[in-house]
């Protein structure tokens, strides 16, 4: 599986970080983009991942599609590269980002996981929650891969209803976090 990165910052990275040390995806099967460029040229060198000159670049070679920026930049992100996307698996990583923000944009028939991964993930020690959007039974493969690239930096919780991902930011971002 050829998966893309759009962000490669805090979490971003640390994800990335994970999934090639944990041998999850190959590095030359990992594409990465992020407006921080020397930031992403770093990564790209310290880990053997791909960077490219663009988000679309980036996700048009992957299979799965990281969306790992800012709540505030998603739309925008998102809107950009819509015709690349409408053919992939979207995952975000945004918290607050719902999946009716995401069909407006992609398309009713977009195969999105909604994700909330949290901090402890930089250490192998992370949880997150996964909802899986307009996955079928075909699609077992593909959400398999998926939840293995998460185990890569720790434990996931399959969620069969949106609002729990909420949920679960309260639980396990904000609230450590606050703490």
């Amino acid at each position: 599986m050829k998966i893309a990165f759009i962000g490669s910052g805090n979490m971003g990275g640390a994800m990335i970080n994970a999934i090639v040390a944990g041998k999850a995806v190959e590095a030359e099967d990992i594409y990465i983009f992020d407006k921080a460029q020397a930031a992403a040229d770093a990564l790209g060198s310290r880990l053997g991942v791909n960077v490219c000159g663009s988000g679309r670049e980036a996700a048009q070679a992957a299979d799965a599609v990281f969306i790992a920026v800012k709540p505030g930049v998603v739309r925008g992100v998102i809107t950009e590269i819509a015709d690349v996307l409408k053919s992939k698996a979207v995952v975000s990583i945004a918290a607050g980002v719902t999946v009716m923000e995401y069909i407006s944009v992609l398309g009713e028939n977009v195969k999105l996981v909604r994700s909330i991964p949290n901090l402890p993930a930089f250490v192998g020690a992370g949880i997150s929650g996964l909802f899986f959007y307009n996955f079928t039974e075909r699609d077992t493969e593909l959400r398999s891969s998926v939840r293995e690239l998460f185990e890569a930096f720790g434990k996931t919780v399959i969620v069969d209803k949106e609002k729990m991902i909420d949920e679960m930011i309260a639980v396990t971002s904000s609230s450590p976090a606050y703490f």
